[in-house]
């Protein structure tokens, strides 16, 4: 920046001792041109400085989304059992482990991570409960609670800050009998990546 404004003032200097000694407007068009030349070169020089500084400086996230259903039928789990979605539709960022049922957040950020559950008929007497954990904390759950002799559908969503290597995993808890069907579009755990720490 320095520069160019040593070489506007000596542009105006100079321009000024031609008009002074008569100079002809031809010479001061072309002086006029020379200085816009010059002056479009400093500016082309400091817009490409900035946008090479500007797009060097944002952190390269990679995109990070899972979704996993239950591949077989789960009967009766025991209360506190860690309940896998086994079934990957997608892993993008492979930040999901379906042997363990874990989402383990590959970088520290807010993330947004849904549950969806659907069961038959439960009886009076009878409760289930599925929690969303973020490592031992209980963030969210959903509950299938008495009589009915039709399907129910529930889901939560969350949207917490995980730091790096924080794990995400859902753990049941059941009073009475309950049956948990296989199919992706009843049962299914999704998870993304909002914005990186």
């Amino acid at each position: 920046m320095h520069s160019f404004l040593v070489l506007v003032i000596f542009q105006i200097t100079v321009s000024f001792g031609l008009l002074l000694n008569n100079v002809d407007i031809s010479d001061l068009e072309r002086i006029k041109q020379e200085i816009k030349t010059e002056l479009t070169k400093e500016f082309d020089l400091k817009l490409a400085e900035i946008k090479k500084n500007v797009t060097t400086g944002l952190p390269n996230v990679p995109p990070i989304a899972f979704m996993a259903g239950l591949s077989h039928t789960i009967v009766n789990p025991t209360s506190g059992q860690h309940l896998i979605f086994d079934q990957v539709i997608t892993n993008v960022g492979n930040a999901y482990r379906a042997l363990h049922g874990i989402f383990t957040a590959p970088v520290a950020g807010y993330y947004s991570f849904t549950l969806n559950m659907a069961i038959e008929n439960i009886a009076a007497s009878h409760s289930y409960h599925v929690f969303i954990m973020v490592n031992n904390n209980e963030m969210g759950y959903i509950f299938f609670d008495g009589q009915h002799n039709y399907w129910l559908r529930r889901s939560d969503t969350i949207v917490v800050h995980l730091n790096q290597n924080d794990d995400v995993w859902l753990k049941s808890t059941r009073i009475g009998n309950v049956t948990i069907n296989s199919n992706f579009l009843h049962q299914h755990v999704s998870g993304f990546l909002i914005a990186r720490d």
